[in-house]
């Protein structure tokens, strides 16, 4: 199957075989591909962080004391989201710490080689700078892939990322080779993804910059994880430990350690 077939028949409303979801946080697989997840024969769910950083900021301000509490939350939210989409994918939860999966990318990327054997299909975060975890499945998804006999088609959704000093959100980065395509939800499917996005109240804030009926997926283009991933980075203006410099060195580091650097 060809990653365009494989987007027309997510279009036509099924797409045969296993489809691995790889997302970074709890509510990304509600947010990208919601209202199209019935649409999948087989659909597998992996969750690589708990959705929980070190900083205690996001858990204070969601009513949390602690960093575990908050973690148990988000996870409790998952499954209530994924009971109002009315789906039951096998689930897989990584419980890396938020924020800290690029310390992490040559063992995830393994682990991703794993997970994507006998898959049809994996669909994960464009290489698009909005936030470090979702460029670290980009990086494991892709690479293993490449490390694969037999590696499954790739598919991308858009999540946020910056242009022009803007945050921009639910856009790709226009890429010529990888034209997208962008699905209509039907009203049932539309109510249910609201339903599933109102279990999140931890993350109504960042939800809110979502439109909940605009999905959109398109075949992943082969990046260059040692250069940016656009113009700058939308978490280098968060004031971040983490800037996407120190994230490009990681990634090149790892390539090394996974016999794939150029």
């Amino acid at each position: 199957m060809t990653p365009l077939a494989a987007v027309a028949a997510v279009e036509a409303g099924r797409l045969p075989g296993r489809t691995a979801l790889v997302f970074a946080h709890p509510d990304d697989e509600t947010a990208a591909v919601g209202g199209i997840m019935d649409r999948f024969e087989t659909l597998g769910l992996t969750v690589v962080t708990d959705g929980a950083p070190y900083d205690m900021g996001d858990a204070l301000r969601a009513g949390f004391a602690s960093r575990e509490a908050y973690a148990e939350a988000r996870a409790a939210e998952l499954e209530a989201a994924l009971a109002a989409l009315g789906v039951q994918p096998d689930r897989r939860a990584l419980e890396l710490v938020d924020q800290t999966a690029v310390e992490h990318l040559a063992a995830l990327t393994r682990t991703a080689v794993e997970m994507l054997e006998g898959c049809a299909v994996v669909i994960t975060h464009p290489y698009e700078g909005g936030h470090p975890d979702h460029n670290a499945c980009a990086f494991a998804v892709q690479n293993a892939c490449r490390l694969m006999q037999r590696a499954p088609v790739r598919l991308e959704a858009p999540f946020y990322r910056a242009r022009g000093g803007e945050r921009v959100v639910g856009e790709f980065q226009a890429h010529p080779a990888c034209p997208e395509t962008t699905f209509t939800l039907s009203p049932e499917r539309l109510a249910a993804k609201r339903a599933a996005l109102a279990v999140y109240r931890s993350q109504a804030a960042v939800l809110s910059w979502f439109d909940p009926a605009m999905e959109r997926l398109r075949p992943a283009p082969d990046y260059d994880f040692i250069r940016p991933s656009g113009e700058t980075a939308l978490y280098d203006a968060w004031g971040w430990a983490l800037t996407s410099a120190a994230w490009r060195g990681k990634a090149a580091a790892a390539l090394v350690e996974l016999g794939l650097a150029a």
